[in-house]
């Protein structure tokens, strides 16, 4: 049985996920729908790359292009995302030699 503070205490983490939740939703449907579409099968489906790049019919490094664009986005709007960049690929902007 809870007690009345650890009920309390349950409470404001739900409070603050539901909060957290509703943030990344509203970020998410201010990117345009390719990124959304990208991030959503990278980050929720757990999709790779290249399994991304066949459903969207698209080439490997215009997923790679559209992750980069809408991580830069979604941080504009969240705050950093530390691991966003921990993708099994490197992100490189365009005009940057690696």
């Amino acid at each position: 049985m809870l007690t009345g503070d650890e009920r309390e205490g349950e409470d404001l983490v739900r409070d603050a996920l539901v909060r957290c939740v509703a943030r990344v939703q509203s970020a998410l449907l201010t990117l345009r729908p390719r990124l959304r579409a990208c991030v959503v099968l990278r980050f929720y489906d757990d999709l790779t790359v290249p399994e991304i790049a066949r459903r969207l019919e698209v080439s490997d490094g215009t997923v790679k292009r559209y992750l980069f664009d809408a991580i830069g986005q979604l941080e504009a709007l969240l705050g950093p995302l530390p691991d966003a960049h921990t993708l099994d690929i490197q992100l490189v902007p365009t005009g940057v030699t690696r």
